[in-house]
């Protein structure tokens, strides 16, 4: 009572003193109820004012809400992340400075849109104003305004805090019981008692103040059906499952096993992030990528062994592999696994990353002509390709022309075959057969293609002295066609020229190489029609050494995967 009575005499004095004529009027100084301003952050103010009596910095508080909700009760000061004020000087005759302006600019970034500062006035709930011993009447009237003023902002601060309690309606006729002890109150809600007058602890009904929506979860008799009420869905009562297994330290991990299919598969979005090992040639086929999300991805191995492991990836008309036609099925080859993925579009692109791939595998083309099937999943090819080279010469008697190498090809590609060494039966040698040159590419990139090699020719003979065959040209892969020795078969050596048996009789020439290309085709179709040349005929005839055949050529195809 101390506090409002000395402040109730202040006022009777001043006022008895005023109309005495002692002391004149001053201005009225508290004219606000307010003690509190919430000013609103828009990413560029940095100074703010409120409008209350600030009476002096120590009696000023600041708080920052963030756009979430959460607060930082700031610190006066000059740092960066502090916030500087400045109160309103009084005008002439009033005793406070009415308002004022606190500067907030944290690290030089003005508060965003959607955050606020909270500026407020606490006085400390004394009284410390005397009106004993004082100077002189107007001294004494300062005094009094100034306990009559500091009494009022006193009220309007407990008037402030009591504005944001709980209080009994007025018109309750009676006041309400406090509230229930603290072991009482622990994990129970608050509730009205049924005079309506007190607050006690309780355990809501169903018909209790929750909101709709949430009182089926509250009203559920069991966790699972209070979780499942919140329409999470199956996730939320059931294992987890799918891809995601709890470790058993509470831990949400990725753990799938693989999955064993044998038969045809038909992908849905089920199929995300689960891994299947393909045990024979199946076939996965894919949705329309825009029914899917984008993201969902499986994985697939394929088991190794023969070519009819491969996996067959059978892609919708509107959708497409990366780097393919619309449409066009995407294989992998047995050993190797891939994550595939789709990005979920309209005209929805799949992805793959290869996990493991294929080792590569090689197809030997060694005589004839006929088809080359692509094996399924194989990416690319480097093939290797020789032609036939020429027969040798013969030597002697009545010989016989030897004959000339066959050409070489695998799609538009081709390499030309060696030419025959000729025959003798004079003192002079037979001419050595030419290398093949000149063969065409087709589409893919050339690495090397390298020229057959010319036969040898014979030596000449002389009275007493019979002649020796020339040797065959090299093949374009290093093989040698020695002379009156056959050409390697596969290998593009030259035949060689056959020795004289008589004096005074040359040797014949060898025959040539054939020629050799090496090249690359990234993007590889189905099939190629191909041909591997024959090594041509050595010479004979009647009384005739006869000269050695050519060797023939080869297609090396190695296919690659991934």
């Amino acid at each position: 009572m101390r506090g409002l009575f000395a402040p109730l005499c202040a006022f009777a004095i001043a006022f008895a003193l005023t109309y005495s004529g002692s002391l004149k009027p001053a201005r009225a100084t508290v004219n606000l109820q307010i003690n509190k301003s919430i000013v609103l952050g828009d990413g560029h103010t940095t100074q703010f004012s409120f409008n209350f009596i600030g009476v002096a910095a120590a009696y000023i508080s600041v708080v920052y809400t963030d756009a979430g909700g959460n607060q930082t009760v700031l610190i006066q000061g000059s740092g960066t992340t502090q916030y500087q004020l400045v109160l309103n000087a009084p005008v002439q005759g009033a005793i406070w400075g009415l308002g004022g302006t606190v500067t907030y600019n944290p690290s030089g970034t003005p508060i965003a849109a959607g955050t606020t500062l909270t500026i407020y006035r606490t006085l400390p709930l004394t009284q410390a104003i005397t009106l004993q011993n004082l100077a002189s009447i107007a001294t004494l009237g300062k005094g009094a305004e100034t306990g009559l003023d500091t009494g009022v902002m006193q009220g309007q601060q407990i008037n402030e805090h009591i504005g944001r309690a709980i209080v009994a309606n007025i018109a309750n006729t009676t006041p309400p019981l406090p509230l229930p002890p603290a072991a009482q109150m622990a994990n129970q809600g608050l509730c009205g008692d049924g005079t309506g007058n007190n607050i006690i602890a309780c355990t809501l009904p169903a018909t209790g103040s929750i909101s709709s929506a949430m009182q089926p979860v509250v009203n559920a008799a069991t966790l699972p059906l209070g979780r499942a009420a919140f329409g999470l869905g199956a996730i939320a009562t059931q294992g987890i499952g799918s891809g995601l297994e709890t470790d058993g330290a509470g831990n949400v991990r990725v753990n799938t096993l693989p999955i064993a299919v044998a038969s045809n598969q038909t992908v849905d979005q089920t199929y995300d992030l689960k891994r299947y090992a393909a045990t024979g040639p199946i076939s996965f086929t894919l949705p329309r990528a825009n029914t899917l999300f984008p993201g969902f991805g499986f994985y697939v191995w394929a088991l190794p062994g023969a070519a009819t492991n491969a996996v067959t990836f059978v892609i919708d008309s509107n959708d497409s592999v990366v780097g393919q036609a619309s449409g066009v099925s995407f294989v992998i080859p047995p050993g190797s696994s891939v994550y595939i993925y789709t990005d979920a579009g309209t005209a929805g692109v799949w992805y793959y990353d290869r996990l493991t791939t294929a080792q590569p595998t090689v197809t030997r083309l060694t005589s004839g002509a006929g088809t080359y099937t692509r094996p399924l999943g194989a990416t690319r090819l480097r093939v290797q390709m020789s032609a036939g080279a020429g027969g040798g010469g013969a030597a002697g008697g009545t010989p016989t022309n030897a004959s000339n190498g066959t050409a070489s090809s695998f799609g538009a590609w081709t390499v030309n075959p060696g030419t025959a060494g000729s025959a003798t039966n004079t003192p002079p040698p037979g001419p050595a057969g030419l290398g093949g040159s000149g063969g065409t590419n087709g589409i893919g990139t050339l690495i090397s293609r390298i020229s057959g090699s010319t036969g040898n020719s014979g030596t000449v003979g002389a009275p007493s002295v019979t002649g020796t065959g020339g040797s065959g040209g090299s093949g374009p892969f290093g093989s040698i066609g020695g002379n009156n020795n056959a050409g390697t078969p596969n290998t593009g050596a030259g035949g060689g020229g056959a020795s004289s048996s008589a004096a005074s009789v040359g040797g014949a020439g060898g025959g040539g190489g054939g020629e050799g290309v090496v090249f690359y085709i990234t993007s590889p179709a189905a099939t190629y029609p191909y041909v591997v040349g024959a090594g041509g005929a050595g010479g004979g005839g009647s009384g005739a050494n006869p000269g050695s055949t050519g060797g023939s050529g080869i297609i090396v195809v190695e296919e690659f995967y991934g």
